[in-house]
């Protein structure tokens, strides 16, 4: 799966797993554990991976994608968490989990989002999702939006709605033509 990132001045296609390993990581280790209202955005995005596309505040994402790429900067993947949401999505149950619990994947076994060596840093191992996010808004002022589109199958969990297809064709997404 992934996600396509529309801004006003540019678009940018990423893997869903680089931006997965980015949130898991700053709800478990920078939210101790639980969603808050201080990446918003960042979390906002979950709703392109049910529904099929969202918007989220463009500046708003770039500051926090910003500031966890900072705070994660000493956290390796070997110590690296990962949220029971994207291991239902990984291992494709057919129910989301019941909350959005972090846990350090490797002391359960889990397999990360992500092939990485233990000692990449987490910030390195999500650079391609930071840097579409820079790129996408690299101009973005207060007021500016940003739609997130999936990519490919939803989760088998996932809610259906109107916006929804299942996939939103890759160069539909980022208005290419023939």
């Amino acid at each position: 799966m992934q996600l396509v990132l529309i801004g006003s001045a540019a678009s940018c296609v990423c893997a869903w797993r680089d931006y997965a390993l980015l949130r898991d990581n700053v709800q478990h280790f920078i939210e101790r554990g639980l969603p808050s209202e201080r990446f918003a955005a960042l979390h906002g995005i979950e709703a392109a991976v049910d529904a099929g596309a969202c918007v989220v505040d463009a500046a708003r994402l770039r500051g926090e994608t910003l500031r966890a790429w900072y705070a994660l900067w000493h956290i390796r993947i070997a110590e690296a968490a990962m949220s029971t949401r994207t291991r239902a999505i990984l291992t494709g149950s057919i129910s989301q989990a019941s909350t959005g619990d972090t846990h350090a994947a490797r002391s359960l076994g889990w397999r990360l989002p992500v092939v990485a060596a233990d000692t990449t840093r987490v910030s390195e191992a999500a650079q391609r999702f930071v840097s579409s996010v820079l790129e996408v808004t690299e101009h973005a002022v207060d007021g500016d939006t940003l739609e997130v589109r999936r990519s490919g199958h939803a989760p088998r969990f996932a809610r259906r709605s109107h916006i929804d297809s299942d996939a939103v064709p890759m160069r539909e997404a980022v208005g290419w033509r023939r």
